[in-house]
């Protein structure tokens, strides 16, 4: 049974709580101590549990990264990210620190806030978590669609949900899904390549893994799907399903209509898939003309420019394989994976350049890039990139659940981590004058360092600089938030 609403009107405060809450185009990968190569590396008997862990975590990630970078949904975020920041960019003073909480925004124009605005809510979707551990069973599903009217009467939006009610460890349980969006897509096909991974280093079946994992976002993928379906699913069509999805402009309508594609048969699911690999040539065009506008207006004489050209050329990369193979998560699911193929995959295969920081025992953080394509990457090349995450860590912060942006000053109000992203890896910490900013509010350091040193983050916090922030004073002075 299907139950449908007229209309869905999206909220801009849910939208601003789900920004700040989902990081998915962080342009670098944290990994905890038990996902280290190195120590697969310097091991010359490796136990199978630290091999699982190892691939599983790290083929994790990939899949994101791969995600973020190479399909319609993915760039569309990472559009809404750079659009932020220059929405933030608007509003700040002259050493990049935001000033106009609780104004409307000034100088910018109102499609690309309206767009920004309703954009990511849509694409995102739910972002709940259930962590409750068990076995699910005794599924029971009714779908919800729900409208929004757009300039074109005949083309509204339609987001697909899901109420369910199922059984964990033998208790009943209810959820609500409004938008089986981004996130739970995402997570969803990571997990379940994750899941055979392991289980083909260890022979298992992964029945622990299913067990402790939460349901949401990660287990509750697979009952979904196949609901929609109509049947049970094999792992290249959990993948493949969701992969297509994630080609669609909103994702949980893209879910809706790649399944039932597939319940017609596999020919007419790969019909289907060319048909929306067409769609996802739309939204490069579109993504392109977002950095290519940043780069010649906003950013233009700033230290971001140089970073927005690097993202550029990997998330260039990245497209240019999903092209050739729109589904090349699936190599990892060839054969059983050892450090020495899974490194000669990820060297070898045409896949994006990657930055990974690596935490270690002692508290430290290793920092390496990987990929088919790193040592094209000048010095250069790999600060600007660091220092354009720096200003979209920064902006990220004084992101509101009420819609809209806090004043840096607010910020040590904040339960967020505030401290540099860098901070375990930054041979600079001990050169400054207070070393403890680093961890509690680095954007107080000052530009100046000594010849030949680079902050990243002063650097990316001092591109959002707004020198002409002054001559806006008169006009936010009586403004009230729209």
């Amino acid at each position: 049974m299907k139950a449908e609403k007229d209309q869905f009107t999206n909220n801009k405060n849910t939208m601003f709580s789900a920004l700040a809450s989902y990081i998915n185009n962080a342009l670098f990968t944290t990994l905890p101590e038990t996902a280290d190569l190195s120590t697969l590396i310097e091991k010359k008997d490796i136990k199978a549990g630290v091999l699982e862990d190892t691939m599983g975590l790290h083929i994790h990630e990939f899949i994101h990264q791969l995600h973020n970078l190479s399909t319609t949904a993915g760039l569309q975020l990472l559009q809404s990210r750079l659009t932020a920041l220059q929405i933030f960019a608007t509003g700040t003073d002259d050493n990049g620190h935001y000033i106009r909480q609780g104004s409307v925004y000034k100088n910018v124009n109102d499609d690309l806030l309206r767009n920004f605005e309703e954009d990511y809510f849509r694409i995102i979707g739910c972002t709940e978590k259930i962590r409750e551990q068990g076995y699910l069973t005794e599924f029971h599903f009714e779908e919800t669609l729900m409208h929004e009217k757009t300039n074109d009467y005949d083309e509204p939006f339609t987001i697909a949900g899901m109420k369910l009610k199922f059984k964990i460890a033998g208790s009943q349980k209810e959820v609500e899904i409004d938008n089986i969006g981004y996130s739970m897509i995402t997570e969803g096909i990571a997990y379940e390549i994750e899941k055979q991974v392991r289980n083909n280093i260890t022979g298992k079946t992964g029945a622990e893994l299913e067990y402790y994992t939460p349901p949401m976002p990660y287990r509750l993928y697979r009952p979904i799907v196949e609901h929609l379906v109509g049947r049970e699913c094999d792992l290249s069509e959990l993948v493949k399903v969701g992969t297509i999805a994630l080609q669609h402009k909103i994702p949980s309508h893209g879910l809706i209509v790649s399944t039932s594609a597939l319940k017609r048969g596999s020919s007419y699911f790969e019909d289907f898939s060319k048909d929306m690999m067409l769609e996802f040539e739309a939204a490069v065009s579109e993504y392109q003309e977002t950095i290519d506008q940043l780069e010649r207006t906003v950013f233009s004489s700033t230290a971001l420019k140089t970073g927005l050209s690097t993202l550029n050329t990997i998330t260039t990369c990245a497209i240019q394989k999903r092209k050739a193979d729109p589904f090349y998560e699936l190599i990892f699911l060839s054969h059983k994976l050892t450090l020495e193929n899974f490194t000669h995959i990820i060297m070898t295969g045409n896949f994006p350049p990657r930055c990974i920081l690596q935490n270690k025992p002692d508290g430290t953080a290793d920092y390496y890039w990987t990929g088919s394509n790193v040592s094209d990457l000048s010095d250069t090349e790999i600060g600007s990139i660091s220092i354009l995450q720096s200003a979209l860590q920064f902006s990220q912060l004084h992101l509101s659940s009420s819609a809209g942006f806090n004043n840096t000053s607010e910020l040590q109000n904040s339960q967020n981590n505030l401290s540099c992203p860098y901070i375990k890896i930054c041979p600079l910490k001990n050169n400054r004058a207070d070393p403890n900013l680093c961890s509690s509010s680095p954007w107080m350091h000052d530009v100046g360092t000594q010849e030949g040193e680079v902050c990243w983050y002063v650097n990316g916090v001092k591109s959002l600089r707004n020198h002409r922030f002054r001559e806006y004073d008169d006009a936010y002075k009586n403004s009230t938030p729209s």
